[in-house]
């Protein structure tokens, strides 16, 4: 069935350049006896298993194309953001002893004046981000910089500005003249500010 497929597909490929997903053991035990890269989903103590389809895009880039810089990064990017709540900006490039090193948007908390909402107001900053790899594409430890008191000063002065201008809608639909943030409330109830546009008319 197998060769069928890739008969089927037109391509000329052989069954050790394929690579098959599946949640059955008994078939991944096969088709590896074909010489077929496998992944096992919902089965994390395998050498192939995994639970998390946020993980997959990482798996399988390193089976299938280990050398791109481009599928790396997409495959992070999903990856950093379902499991660690960073926003993969760029990576810069790969030390020998395999730490990915690149910029993060990191999601930290910011104070709220007391006649505010006592929900927690959240703002994003960029810092630099170390990612240890292994051989198999699993995320091992990140590492990320943590902002100075300077930093974080400068960005709660920055939303109280934004503020102050009337340029944070706090309602739904399209921003209304002067408007150019969004304030939503996430299921932690965080408020977070985000860009809609840079124009305010």
């Amino acid at each position: 069935i197998f060769e069928l497929a890739v008969e089927r597909l037109g391509l000329n490929a052989g069954l050790d350049e394929c690579l098959f997903i599946t949640e059955n053991a008994g078939h991944t035990d096969e088709a590896r006896r074909l010489g077929i890269k496998t992944l096992l989903f919902g089965e994390t103590d395998a050498e192939d298993g995994f639970d998390d389809w946020s993980e997959a895009p990482l798996l399988i880039a390193q089976m299938v194309s280990p050398e791109s810089p481009n599928n790396l990064e997409g495959a992070l990017r999903l990856r950093l953001a379902v499991e660690h709540d960073l926003e993969l900006l760029f990576v810069s490039e790969k030390s020998e002893d395999g730490i990915i090193h690149g910029q993060v948007n990191k999601s930290l908390p910011l104070p709220v004046a007391e006649s505010e909402s006592r929900q927690s107001s959240v703002v994003t900053i960029p810092v630099n981000v170390e990612i240890e790899m292994n051989n198999q594409g699993r995320i091992l430890a990140v590492n990320s910089e943590e902002p100075d008191k300077e930093t974080l000063d400068e960005a709660a002065h920055y939303i109280k500005t934004l503020d102050e201008n009337k340029q944070i809608s706090r309602r739904k639909g399209p921003l209304a003249q002067g408007e150019t943030h969004r304030e939503t409330v996430n299921e932690k109830g965080e408020k977070r500010i985000k860009r809609e546009r840079f124009s305010a008319f």
